[in-house]
């Protein structure tokens, strides 16, 4: 599995952005992963392009989470909502 490397900004061609690696294939999915979990109202998300599944491992990034991009170093990974409550 590849991820994408996805930025987000107040604005495009805002100079102050955030980039973000998500665990999922699809570049539609992966922009609304974000959208769902870290935008603003009226914040420009783009998919910047793919990004390897070797990347993905060395930052043990399971499917469907992310990782925010702060001066070259990786945060924590941030998993998504939960679209459903399988406990119940």
């Amino acid at each position: 599995m590849s991820g994408r490397l996805i930025r987000k900004s107040p604005y495009r061609g805002a100079s102050k952005s955030t980039a973000y690696i998500v665990a999922v294939d699809d570049a539609g999915e992966a922009i609304e992963l974000i959208k769902q979990n870290v935008t603003e109202p009226g914040d420009d998300i783009q998919d910047l392009g793919r990004v390897s599944d070797g990347l993905l491992q060395t930052l043990s990034l399971p499917a469907g989470s992310f990782v925010i991009l702060d001066k070259g170093r990786a945060s924590a990974p941030m998993m998504s909502a939960p679209d459903n409550d399988e406990s119940a």
